[in-house]
């Protein structure tokens, strides 16, 4: 099995489109037990003015990547204590 498939199995995603998709989803990596949000570079700012509105605890990481000339996608940790789900339910109905 490829590393990446791997991690793929080992992550439990409220979105299941979140690979295919530019859209902010949330996951409970379960390896770790924390809970982030994988979302466009683009959409950073608009999402962490959310979270401060509901109060959500949260750090943006410091870098983002682009894979095969994709859009730049930046992590936003929500740390152990993060509700997925929560967090997912606010997202989609931001939308």
């Amino acid at each position: 099995m490829s590393k990446n498939a791997y991690n793929e199995r080992r992550m439990k995603g409220i979105d299941d489109d979140r690979y295919h998709d530019s859209k902010a989803s949330a996951c409970l990596d379960r390896g770790h037990g924390r809970a982030y949000i994988r979302l466009p570079l683009s959409q950073v700012d608009e999402v962490t003015r959310l979270l401060d509105h509901h109060a959500i605890r949260h750090w943006v990481e410091e870098n983002s990547i682009s894979l095969n000339g994709g859009p730049y996608m930046s992590i936003i940790n929500l740390g152990r204590e993060g509700n997925a789900q929560t967090v997912q339910a606010i997202l989609v109905d931001a939308r």
